[in-house]
């Protein structure tokens, strides 16, 4: 740290930029620990340190010479893979902040996300640069391709990157509107690394990234297996059938489990051979129903649950699996209440909104880029409100209980209702909609939507659904149909969406094939 970056009150507080910022967490690895693997791939390829370091120098200086500077954003339309990590860590040699996005975004999606975050560069594939020009986005677009041909040196580094740096926009589901872009720095990522990743990851070690790169699930373990001396495995999308094997051939030590996954991997026959797996850590979110069974099944170290933000990373952590139906106990280093719709304090035992506010300035997201007004709201009365609703017992113990905001998950996959109902309405027979979540029996959500149409028109809901196929990303597309003469309103005129979640499906409803 510079001498004149912090006091030395401020720098007792802060860590190392060696293990914190990425581009000296990469350099550190590469000088002390040349030969240690960074990265597993899935057809078994692996980068070591040193192999890490090069491809993000190259990616680096080629994104320098394309003007990308330190402060700037990259947007990054991509698949998990090399590409994919060469344009992030690239991207973060400059000190520049990266912005990973939903391959699956089009149109209006894109749209926003580019007006949003106003990127210096997006870098993507021809098919995603096709996608962005038919949105109408006129930022220069870089072919990933070309980042592997740049010069294999430490890039220009127009200004130091401290922890405090701003270091990435990572979009959140869109639970009240259209998706959001926290903007995070390094530190609010190594804070989850110092309460939660610390003490599950070291040097030997692989954890198995297979949700996306544009979800913090993935991105902040990755960050923590580099600065930690582990490796990241990334192995193909999740499936319950390949699991068990993925983590046996890829000598995985450490997973996490997220929405619908815990469940299902319950529900898969247990195999005599599955205590003898590398796995000795699964992180689980929600936890499974039966934690000791599957941890003896296993043969675990620890089983873990939590619950983050993007905008906060982990905030509370399972502290007694005696309690499979709590997300555990606020973290070291933060400070949660359970406030009321005026922000006081609810008693013990009482439902409440949890609001968090940290001990270290920066370890919480800055704000929502380009969106003032929702900063303000989320960000008020000195405590970030997630809009989540908990209860507290006697021990400290929180237990989630409804969502304030309008979301649905399916499949691992936070769905934005106001997205959804966006697209549908944008059908010329449809005059109203509503998306709601059906219970698709693995505690997640299948996508339902009512809608009303237009006087005398008509409407095939498999033709309305095919009408999306263009609109919506694959996993937004409805599942159920429902063509009603009206929705249930309230006097303000708001749909009534607990009435529709509570109506039944019916011979009415249209149903799309499972998939």
């Amino acid at each position: 740290m510079t001498a004149a970056a912090t006091t030395p009150a401020a720098a007792s507080m802060l860590p190392d930029r060696s293990v914190c910022v990425l581009r000296h967490i990469l350099e550190r690895r590469a000088v002390s620990e040349p030969d240690s693997v960074c990265v597993v791939f899935g057809n078994g390829a692996q980068w070591d340190a040193a192999t890490v370091l090069s491809e993000s120098n190259k990616a680096g200086n080629v994104l320098y010479q394309h003007g990308v500077r330190h402060g700037q954003r990259v947007l990054a339309l991509l698949e998990n893979g090399p590409d994919a990590l060469r344009c992030w860590w690239g991207t973060q040699m400059l000190g520049a902040v990266w912005v990973p996005v939903n391959p699956a975004y089009r149109g209006a999606m894109l749209a926003e996300v580019c007006q949003d975050t106003d990127p210096a560069c997006i870098v993507s594939t021809a098919h995603g640069a096709a996608l962005l020009r038919e949105a109408g986005i006129a930022a220069p677009i870089l072919d990933v391709t070309e980042l592997v041909g740049g010069a294999d040196a430490a890039p220009p580094l127009d200004d130091a990157i401290e922890p405090w740096t701003p270091a990435s926009v990572t979009f959140t589901s869109g639970t009240t509107g259209r998706s959001k872009g926290a903007l995070a720095t390094y530190l609010s990522t190594y804070a989850v690394q110092e309460a939660h990743w610390a003490s599950l990851l070291g040097p030997g070690d692989r954890h198995l990234v297979n949700t996306p790169l544009f979800h913090i699930g993935a991105q902040h373990p990755t960050m923590a297996a580099l600065s930690l001396g582990a490796a990241v495995v990334f192995g193909p999308s999740f499936s319950a059938t390949q699991w068990v094997e993925d983590i046996r051939q890829l000598g995985v030590t450490s997973a996490i489990l997220v929405g619908t996954m815990p469940s299902v991997i319950e529900n898969t026959p247990a195999r005599d051979d599955d205590a003898t797996l590398p796995l000795r850590s699964v992180v689980s979110v929600p936890m499974v129903r039966e934690p000791q069974r599957f941890t003896a099944r296993f043969g675990l170290d620890n089983l873990v649950s939590l619950f983050g933000m993007t905008e906060t990373g982990v905030i509370v952590r399972t502290v007694d699996t005696a309690k499979p139906d709590s997300c555990g106990r606020v973290r070291a280093g933060a400070d949660i209440r359970l406030v009321d719709d005026h922000d006081y304090p609810v008693s013990v035992g009482a439902p409440g909104e949890l609001v968090v506010r940290t001990d270290r300035p920066w370890e919480l997201a800055v704000s929502y880029i380009g969106r003032p007004e929702e900063t303000n709201a989320a960000w008020r009365n000195g405590w970030f409100h997630t809009g989540d609703i908990f209860v507290a017992d006697a021990e400290g113990d929180l237990y989630f209980v409804d969502r304030k905001k309008d979301y649905l998950r399916r499949r691992g996959e936070n769905i934005s209702t106001f997205e959804v109902e966006r697209e549908v309405l944008a059908h010329p027979d449809v005059t109203h909609a509503a998306c709601v979540g059906a219970d698709d029996g693995h505690g997640g959500d299948d996508v339902r939507v009512f809608v009303v149409l237009a006087e005398a028109a008509t409407i095939d809901p498999a033709a309305l659904r095919e009408f999306l196929l263009t609109r919506l990303a694959a996993f937004m597309l409805p599942r159920y149909i429902d063509v009603v003469d009206a929705l249930p309103l309230t006097p303000t005129g708001k749909v009534k969406k607990h009435e529709l979640r509570a109506r039944p499906l019916g011979p009415a409803t249209w149903q799309a094939a499972a998939r």
